[in-house]
C-alpha cells in the first residue's frame, strides 16, 4: 500500500506542476522566452510523470498476479484495482495535455530580427538565415554573422547554465555545387558543405565566445531536411540556414 500511497502523492503534485505550464493557451513574446529558460525544468516534469505511470503501470500488474494466484476478488481488491485505474487514467490524461499544451505551437517562430527561436519535431533552438553567416557557396564566417553569434550565445546563458549542450546543425537548399573550384573544396556536394559549415560556427563558439568544446555537437544534412519546397528563390534562401539545437540535460 506504501507504493500506491507514494504514486498518488506524486500524482497530485505532478498535477500542480502541470497547472503552471499548461493553463495559458496564448502566450506572449516574454512568456515563451522565459519558458525557454526553463526547458530543464519542464523535461524533469515530463521525467517524474512516466516515473509515477510506470510505477502504477507495475502496481496494477502485480496486484493482478497475487489476486489470480491467490484466487480473491473481494471488495477492497476490487475498490484498489478500480483506484488505480483511475490514477493511470489521469496521469494519462496529463500526459496528453502535457504534449499538447505545454510548449507554444511548434510549428511558429518568434522572430527576433537576425535570427528567431523555433520548436520543431527535433527539439526547440535558434535559426540564423544561411547568407548572414556566410557567403554563397562558401563556408566563411561573415563579420555580421559573427555578431549575431555572440549576440546568441549571450541570450543563451551558457556560462549560468553548465549542463547545457548546443547541436550545431547546417542546412543547404537542393541547388547542386557547380563551380569548380567550390566542388573541388566540397567534392562531396551540399551534404559537406553544410557540415562545414556548422563546424565553422562550433570553432566560432569555441574560440571567440568560450564555450566549452565538450558541450557542442555538428551535425550537416544538406538539402534532406527543407523548411519549404525548393520551388522559388525565396524559398530555396529560408532552407539555407544554421540552427543552434538547445539541449539541457537532466541532471
Amino acid at each position: 500500500m506504501h507504493r500506491t500511497a507514494r504514486s498518488r502523492s506524486l500524482l497530485a503534485s505532478l498535477a500542480l506542476a502541470l497547472s503552471f505550464f499548461v493553463l495559458p493557451s496564448c502566450v506572449s513574446r516574454k512568456d515563451y522566452d522565459e519558458r525557454l529558460g526553463e526547458i530543464r525544468d519542464q523535461n524533469e516534469l515530463i521525467r517524474n510523470l512516466q516515473a509515477a505511470l510506470d510505477e502504477l503501470e507495475a502496481e496494477k500488474l502485480a496486484l493482478d498476479r497475487r489476486l489470480s494466484e491467490a484466487g480473491i476478488d473481494s471488495e477492497t481488491a476490487k475498490r484498489l484495482r478500480e483506484q488505480l485505474e483511475r490514477d493511470l487514467a489521469a496521469l494519462r490524461a496529463l500526459q496528453e495535455q502535457w504534449e499538447k499544451k505545454a510548449l507554444p505551437a511548434s510549428s511558429s517562430e518568434e522572430d527576433k530580427g537576425d535570427w528567431s527561436v523555433f520548436r520543431d519535431q527535433y527539439g526547440t533552438g535558434v535559426r540564423i538565415k544561411d547568407d548572414l553567416l556566410f557567403p554563397l557557396g562558401s563556408a566563411q564566417l561573415s563579420d555580421r554573422g559573427k555578431q549575431v553569434l555572440r549576440e546568441i550565445v549571450t541570450t543563451l546563458d551558457m556560462g549560468g547554465r553548465p549542463q547545457r549542450v548546443l547541436r550545431v546543425v547546417g542546412h543547404t537548399d537542393n541547388t547542386p555545387i557547380v563551380k569548380p573550384d567550390t566542388k573541388a573544396q566540397y567534392p562531396y556536394g551540399n551534404l559537406q558543405l553544410s557540415a562545414q559549415r556548422a563546424v565553422v560556427v562550433a570553432d566560432f563558439l569555441i574560440e571567440e565566445c568560450q564555450v566549452p568544446r565538450a558541450r557542442l555537437g555538428v551535425e550537416g544534412y544538406g538539402d534532406t531536411r527543407p523548411l519549404k519546397e525548393n520551388s522559388s528563390v525565396e524559398n530555396k534562401a529560408a532552407n539555407r540556414r544554421c540552427e543552434i539545437y538547445i539541449v539541457d540535460p537532466i541532471s
